[in-house]
């Protein structure tokens, strides 16, 4: 069974996933990030019948002539032996893909490359109890 945030609202969820998604940016050269940008809105998926979870992006611009793939494996170097389980793989297109999963089994963040030049870091929070009668669709 899944550790829900008992008694935390959506939005203090959301708060710190979106810190930690500006935390893994930060852990890259500051060389190499031109900038960054974190999408302000997410949205909700189930984590069970009656716990949701939030999620989130943001996206970093990388310096010119930093190679994406260099910059996960950075990101992977640097949160091996941390509190995160680390999965890699080759997403659909063949991007090396980098996924950070909390003790919980749910919280987590894939890191891979975005559009050119960027990476994505694409997130999904704790799973929490969304108030009664809270409609979950839409943004959040």
């Amino acid at each position: 069974m899944k550790n829900s945030e008992s008694g935390a609202r959506w939005s203090e969820v959301k708060e710190r996933t979106q810190t930690q998604e500006l935390d893994i940016a930060a852990s890259l050269p500051e060389a190499w990030v031109s900038e960054i940008e974190q999408v302000p809105d997410g949205f909700l998926l189930d984590c069970s019948s009656t716990e949701m979870t939030w999620n989130g992006l943001t996206k970093v611009g990388l310096s010119a002539g930093v190679d994406p793939t260099d910059a996960v494996h950075h990101l992977e170097s640097r949160f091996a032996g941390t509190a995160f389980t680390i999965g890699t793989r080759l997403n659909v297109v063949g991007q090396y893909e980098l996924q950070l999963v909390a003790q919980d089994g749910v919280e987590n963040y894939i890191i891979a490359e975005g559009e050119p030049g960027t990476l994505r870091i694409a997130s999904g929070s704790p799973c929490f109890v969304l108030p009664e009668d809270t409609y979950p669709g839409g943004t959040w």
